[in-house]
């Protein structure tokens, strides 16, 4: 009898132990590691940014929650858009939903939005209410950036540029006369680069977009509706307890989300 109740017992710790490594065992298994890219877009994203921007900490953080370590790189943006297209990363960061990416980019729940407009020079005191008042002018834009499609449908007289920072330098020199820029980065980019431009240059109303953040996870690899479910689960959780407003809030760049 005392065999039987001891062997019971044992039996009994046995299970419990058992039990305890099955909820357990997700948390101690190393995270999956996954690949993304995107441009340096400071002051939100970029590899010289404290922690490599509000953006990247938003994106590792929510990964992380759900068991995935993102391993986040900065390249030119057309090589961003072709890795995604042919599978050879998991998805770009801080991308914004356009319609034709939607044949190649799966979409996750958006992170906080940004205003696109135009920056002109001061002395031009250029003014417009709609698309039609700048036909006049040669307009700035970045190549494959993926402009606002009201901006794009207007036709309007455009010249391309590599990079945000290319078309303020040709901005501020005369060889355009207003440029399409995220007005965050410009003024990121004026103060860090351009300092003695300040007064030169300035950020034009209305804004023509406000454009929404969103991780693309490429549809050439497996899994990507699984990585969607994953993020999505992860900036949700860090939305409810706070995690997502303390983090833009620290940031000073973008404004934390207001609830109902």
């Amino acid at each position: 009898m005392y065999n039987q109740n001891r062997f019971s017992w044992l039996n009994r710790i046995m299970l419990a132990i058992a039990l305890c490594l099955v909820q357990i065992g997700p948390l101690l298994a190393a995270p999956i590691e996954i690949r993304l890219v995107s441009l340096a877009y400071p002051p939100y994203f970029a590899p010289d940014l404290p922690n490599g921007g509000v953006i990247t900490e938003i994106v590792r953080e929510a990964f992380r929650r759900t068991g995935y370590d993102a391993k986040l790189e900065f390249l030119p943006w057309a090589r961003c858009l072709a890795y995604a297209k042919a599978g050879q990363v998991d998805g770009i960061f801080g991308v914004w939903r356009l319609k034709e990416r939607e044949s190649f980019l799966l979409y996750t729940d958006p992170m906080p939005p940004i205003q696109v407009g135009f920056y002109a020079r001061t002395k031009a005191n250029i003014k417009y209410t709609k698309f039609e008042d700048l036909r006049p002018y040669k307009i700035g834009v970045v190549q494959s950036y993926g402009d606002p499609p009201d901006f794009v449908a207007a036709r309007l007289n455009t010249d391309v540029a590599p990079d945000d920072k290319q078309n303020l330098i040709k901005l501020r020199a005369g060889r355009v006369d207003l440029i399409l820029i995220e007005k965050g980065v410009a003024r990121y980019l004026i103060t860090r680069d351009m300092p003695t431009a300040a007064g030169e240059l300035v950020w034009i109303d209305p804004p023509v977009a406000t454009n929404l953040q969103y991780v693309g996870l490429s549809l050439a690899k497996p899994g990507a509706k699984i990585l969607q479910q994953a993020f999505n689960k992860g900036l949700s959780e860090m939305t409810a307890d706070g995690t997502l407003n303390k983090m833009l809030s620290q940031s000073g760049v973008l404004e934390p989300i207001k609830t109902p």
